[in-house]
């Protein structure tokens, strides 16, 4: 209420913007009729003020360095993908004034880094369509969709034993189609680094696809190092031919399945959809993740953000010289031939925990091969930049994962 008396107080003394940042300075408060108490709240607000804006200055910066601690990449991710909500409270510090003030000028600079991902995925936006082939297609992005809440699924999945190993039940939660019936299936496979994850995430984009008309199946697999590679390629495979034996049950179309993965689940779906020769598999999504382990291992760090050096170990058995088929056979890159499934890949530039080189060479693979695919580098997004569906990242991923299932399974 007292921030309230202060600016109300400023309007009526009709003073210069400047002098209100001035009054903290003892020297400047003789002369004033000001009241006392007036200038002692007001030195509160300038510097209540300049602290906040200094606080959004920093969050905002911190888009900008690459993140090489996990806590640092959690903070990124929020900077990036949900900055334009703390934009506000930049904004709302230039409202208030005064405007002539070291602290408008930080909340300016905090105002235009935290929309700076918004910016440039309005800008990346505008080109997708054309890449898509597909102009009359919906807007890639909205300005309103960013402050819209994320719509929650309208009902719960169905959960689905599909195998067992050693005593151990794999289960999927599957979402049969809100439209078409028999209808394509979009099988998920999570992250984790692969020794650690769950079906139940990112659910928001399950119930998205479901709405759209596909058929849904978010799948658990083996993890390591109690089950190393390629179990996990087993377990897809088992997920995939489960599915298809219940086709007609289940609503399924029994010959058009796309496999949808993130970080590590996307190593795994490029793997198998690349490796396995199964007419079945009609398509691949790839988001921000690893193609070759054989290169992942020439620039894997004990002290890296991930400890990769451990997860490859951990994965795959041991280093290349030990396991070198297990490498190969995880390797997607190296299945990539002039009659393999179509391929979406989708990466941010900032990523600290998969190189975003990896998706860059799959992508150039895949061109000289002659395969059709989408690649799209989202420059200021980090690792799990589609986490807010609404978000810059996660906009640009929707709008490409549905123009992608239209295109494979037509």
């Amino acid at each position: 209420m007292w921030i309230v008396q202060i600016i109300i107080a400023r309007i009526n003394q009709r003073r210069p913007l400047s002098q209100i940042e001035q009054d903290i300075f003892p020297m400047r408060l003789q002369g004033s009729n000001f009241p006392i108490r007036h200038h002692v709240m007001l030195k509160v607000y300038v510097a209540l003020r300049l602290g906040w804006a200094l606080v959004m200055l920093l969050f905002g910066m911190v888009a900008l360095i690459p993140a090489k601690v996990v806590w640092l990449f959690q903070v990124q991710v929020g900077a990036t993908e949900f900055g334009h909500w703390f934009a506000l409270g930049a904004l709302l510090l230039l409202v208030a004034g005064p405007w002539r003030s070291w602290s408008a000028v930080a909340a300016l600079c905090a105002l235009v880094l935290l929309m700076s991902s918004s910016v440039r995925a309005a800008w990346l936006a505008r080109s997708l369509p054309e890449q898509f082939g597909n102009v009359d297609a919906p807007p890639v992005f909205s300005w309103a969709k960013l402050w819209t809440p994320v719509a929650k699924s309208a009902g719960a999945p169905v959960t689905l034993k599909f195998a067992e190993h050693d005593g151990e039940s794999l289960l999927m939660d599957f979402y049969p189609s809100a439209g078409r019936q028999p209808a394509p299936c979009v099988i998920v496979i999570h992250l984790g680094g692969w020794d650690s994850g769950s079906r139940r995430e990112f659910p928001e984009c399950c119930a998205m696809l479901q709405k759209q008309g596909y058929a849904v199946a978010s799948i658990d697999y083996r993890l390591a190092p109690k089950d190393p590679w390629p179990a996990q390629r087993t377990d897809v495979l088992d997920a995939m031919h489960f599915l298809q034996a219940g086709a007609e049950g289940y609503g399924l179309k029994p010959d058009q399945f796309v496999l949808l993965g993130r970080s590590a689940g996307g190593q795994i779906a490029s793997a198998v959809a690349l490796g396995a020769n199964d007419p079945a598999i009609v398509g691949c999504i790839s988001l921000y993740a690893p193609a070759d382990l054989n290169f992942a291992w020439t620039y894997a760090d004990p002290h890296d953000i991930l400890d990769s050096d451990k997860l490859l170990r951990q994965y795959l058995g041991g280093p290349p010289k030990e396991k070198q088929a297990e490498y190969d056979s995880a390797s997607g890159i190296r299945f990539v031939n002039p009659s393999s499934v179509p391929m979406l890949l989708i990466h941010g530039t900032m990523d600290e925990m998969v190189w975003v080189k990896q998706s860059q060479r799959l992508a150039e693979k895949l061109r000289e091969q002659g395969v059709h695919h989408h690649y799209l580098e989202l420059p200021w997004a980090t690792h799990a930049f589609d986490y807010n569906a609404n978000g810059p990242g996660g906009q640009i991923t929707e709008w490409a994962m549905l123009r992608f299932l239209e295109e494979v399974t037509r």
